[in-house]
């Protein structure tokens, strides 16, 4: 991953959790040493070991706020054309130096929360305004669809 996307992806972490990444990291490498750890680093990227445990452990500390952060960073990183199409169809098999802005691990684990957040619902969180988790995560894949079409 080269060192301009790499930075746009922590500039992403560090807006979704409010502190700066070498700060979050030191949280991550605490819990990567502890028993029964929750996470774990696999070369560069870190890990949760279990998806559904971490969600047990932490849904209930979601604010709204940080709920409308990760929507905001859904939408923005998700909504990103594929730059490849910006070609014309004959030419799309140039497009060696054309990249997305955020790196494929990032867009994916945004993609999965998505995913947990409309499967897990409400059930788990608490305070999180009037709309539903689930019509907050509709309106957010609406707002990443808006401007696809069948290129």
């Amino acid at each position: 991953m080269g060192w301009k996307k790499r930075s746009r992806d922590v500039k992403i972490v560090e807006r979704l959790v409010g502190m700066s990444y070498d700060e979050f990291v030191e949280i991550l490498h605490k819990w990567s040493v502890s028993d029964d750890p929750p996470v774990r680093k696999v070369g560069s990227v870190w890990q949760v070991v279990s998806r559904q445990d971490m969600w047990q452990l932490l849904a209930r500390f979601i604010s709204p706020r940080t709920l409308e952060k990760f929507g905001e960073v859904a939408v923005e990183v998700l909504r990103e054309l594929d730059p490849r199409y910006e070609l014309k169809p004959e030419e799309r098999w140039l497009a060696y130096d054309k990249s997305f802005k955020h790196s494929k691990t990032i867009r994916k684990y945004i993609a999965e929360m998505l995913v947990m957040l409309a499967t897990y619902e409400d059930e788990d969180l608490r305070n999180i305004g009037m709309n539903t988790v689930q019509d907050k995560v509709d309106l957010w894949v609406s707002e990443i669809l808006k401007d696809a079409n069948t290129t």
